[in-house]
């Protein structure tokens, strides 16, 4: 085994002279994701609540950094008791991140993983069990992560969740010749219904448009969910809504931001915001004026699918979740899983019992997290 160094980061300020080798790392391994990058952890930094920082860098012997597990600690109390810190991904909480996992550049997959072991062993006393959830299963490093742990003597529980997306062909043409007549035709009517109006399909390009944008977000998103008795994830999650005001300007400037509108008279009628990144669209969040017209949603995702292809993005990734909504327009599955991985001791019987997974059932919060 090459020789590796494992340092443990326990502030934030520690993260910082990461920046310039962080995105280059995650580029070249399998883990690759805009839910990872240095930019989306740092915006989180910046509207966390005093977050407690555990991540592990590892490096080579000549000083390179061939792998990063950016975790925080937080802590819940079970049955309102006894207190467990539990390791997360950073960012992993009020950002709407997924596939969040350490990452490992290629080639050192298996000495890196070795290393974050022998590094979780002997940081022991710091944490009571690892929590990662919404993992890209489908990857091969993920179940490498699961047998690696396993391999040190930690025990782990896997349990499975779903995510779906839509494979993007070359051209429209292809495209919508392979939706379903009854999706093509949803479409059309609602297109339709739009002729004699005064209406366009807007792309948010300056960052004057950034901010006239997300305000139409947050606005059509609060008209969405409050028509079903819902305040809408930004009103429910303040946290949420600090991260996305923070990140946006951010992903216009690296040119992730993928921001469209559908005006309708002049004022918004639905919005969809989500980001590219290495040739996929993640669909972030939406939001449409459901007083105005039925399936106005439908027709800016069209537009939306239609500027993904022209553009040579692969994948529409609707991220977590299925829905006969997702599946009307071709979506297809795929396995993720969440994981709980845990040291042997006596406090972790709890664990062995079920498992039991750190959820509102069992466990709240024991002190504020961002």
């Amino acid at each position: 085994m090459p020789l590796l160094n494992v340092e443990c980061i326990d502030n934030a300020e520690g993260l910082q002279p990461l920046r310039t080798e962080w995105n280059e790392l995650l580029g070249d391994s399998e883990a690759d994701s805009i839910f990872l990058t240095y930019e989306w952890i740092s915006a989180w930094l910046q509207v966390a609540e005093s977050p407690r920082i555990l991540t592990f860098a590892i490096r080579d012997d000549g000083g390179r950094l061939v792998g990063l597990a950016p975790f925080h600690c937080q802590k819940l109390r079970l049955a309102g008791l006894v207190s467990y810190d539990f390791l997360r991904m950073a960012a992993s909480l009020e950002t709407g991140a997924e596939y969040q996992r350490p990452f490992m550049r290629r080639g050192y997959e298996s000495d890196a993983l070795q290393s974050l072991t022998q590094g979780l062993a002997e940081h022991r006393h710091r944490w009571d069990a690892i929590w990662a959830m919404n993992l890209d299963a489908w990857h091969a490093g993920c179940q490498q992560f699961g047998e690696g742990v396993a391999a040190a003597g930690f025990a782990l529980a896997e349990r499975p969740s779903t995510f779906t997306h839509v494979v993007l062909p070359v051209d429209r043409e292809q495209f919508w010749s392979s939706r379903s007549k009854s999706m093509r035709e949803a479409v059309r009517r609602s297109r339709k219904q739009l002729e004699g109006r005064d209406w366009r399909f807007r792309t948010c390009e300056t960052e004057a448009d950034v901010n006239e944008f997300k305000q139409a977000l947050f606005d059509l998103h609060a008209i969405r969910w409050q028509a079903q008795d819902d305040s809408g994830a930004f009103e429910r999650r303040p946290g949420f809504k600090r991260f996305v005001e923070a990140f946006l300007p951010v992903a216009h400037q690296q040119g992730w931001l993928r921001f469209h509108m559908l005006e309708i008279d002049g004022a918004p009628g639905a919005v969809q915001l989500g980001f590219v990144y290495n040739g996929a669209y993640h669909v972030f969040q939406e939001g449409f004026d459901i007083n105005r017209q039925s399936g106005l949603g439908n027709v800016l995702r069209a537009m939306v699918l239609d500027t993904c292809i022209d553009e040579g993005v692969t994948d529409y990734d609707f991220l977590g979740g299925t829905s006969e909504h997702k599946r009307r327009w071709g979506a297809e599955p795929r396995q993720g899983q969440d994981l709980i991985v845990w040291p042997k001791g006596f406090k972790q019987l709890i664990f062995d019992l079920g498992p039991i997974w750190p959820t509102g059932r069992f466990f709240s919060a024991a002190d504020q997290t961002p």
